[in-house]
C-alpha cells in the first residue's frame, strides 16, 4: 500500500514538472512570437514615424548602397533568368513586391487598389509554385508577368519580414522612393499611387 502510494505520488509529481515544462515552453513560444511581432512593428513604426505625410519611407536603412542592383538575377515565369536592368523600361519604374509566404490579405487588399489605377508597375515575388503563381494572378486580376526573386535572394533588409511593399527604380538603378502599404489604411498608398503616376 505504501508502495503504491509513492507512485502514485512521484507519478503526479513528475507530470506536474512536465505540464510546469510545457507551460514554460509555451510561454517561452509566445514570448518570441511577441518579440518578432514588436520588431516588426518597431521596424514598420520607424518607417511610419519618420515618413512625411504621405508614407514616404525616408529611412536610410531602406536603401541599400548595392552598387550592382540592377544586376540582381531575377526570373521570367518561365523560369529563364534576367537581371533587374532589363527590367527597367521607363525613367522610373514602379515595382511592387509581395512573398507568397507574406500577408496574402495584405497584398490581396493593395493589388485591389492597384486593379482599379493605371499604374504601370512591375511585380515581384518569390515564389515556388507555378502553380501558385497562376491561381494567384487569375483571382487578383493580374494579368502582368510576376518576376520571381530567388529564396536567396534579398533585395532589402525589409525581405525577411514577408511584408508586401513598392519601390520606385530609376533609370540608373538607383532606388529613389519607397512605401509600406498598410492594410487597414490604404489612403496612404492611394496617395503613393497618385504622386508616382
Amino acid at each position: 500500500m505504501k508502495n503504491k502510494f509513492m507512485s502514485i505520488l512521484m507519478l503526479a509529481l513528475a507530470l506536474s514538472f512536465l505540464v510546469l515544462f510545457m507551460f514554460e515552453q509555451s510561454n517561452k513560444t509566445r514570448i518570441s512570437e511577441d518579440y518578432d511581432l514588436l520588431k516588426y512593428e518597431h521596424m514598420v513604426g520607424s518607417f511610419i514615424n519618420s515618413k512625411l505625410s504621405n508614407n514616404l519611407i525616408r529611412s536610410k536603412d531602406f536603401y541599400t548602397s548595392n552598387p550592382d542592383f540592377g544586376n540582381i538575377e531575377l526570373l521570367g515565369e518561365n523560369g529563364m533568368p534576367l537581371t533587374m536592368k532589363s527590367v527597367l523600361k521607363r525613367d522610373y519604374t514602379i515595382f511592387f513586391r509581395y512573398t507568397e509566404l507574406g500577408c496574402n490579405t495584405c497584398t490581396e487588399e493593395v493589388i485591389k487598389l492597384l486593379n482599379s489605377s493605371n499604374l504601370e508597375l512591375e511585380y515581384l515575388s518569390t515564389y515556388q509554385s507555378k502553380t501558385y503563381l497562376n491561381t494567384f494572378k487569375r483571382m487578383n486580376g493580374i494579368e502582368q508577368v510576376v518576376y520571381n526573386v530567388p529564396l536567396s535572394q534579398e533585395l532589402f533588409p525589409l525581405d525577411s519580414l514577408n511584408i508586401p511593399y513598392f519601390f520606385v527604380v530609376d533609370k540608373f538603378g538607383k532606388v529613389v522612393d519607397a512605401h509600406i502599404p498598410i492594410k487597414e489604411d490604404l489612403k496612404y498608398t492611394e496617395e503613393f499611387i497618385t504622386r508616382v503616376m
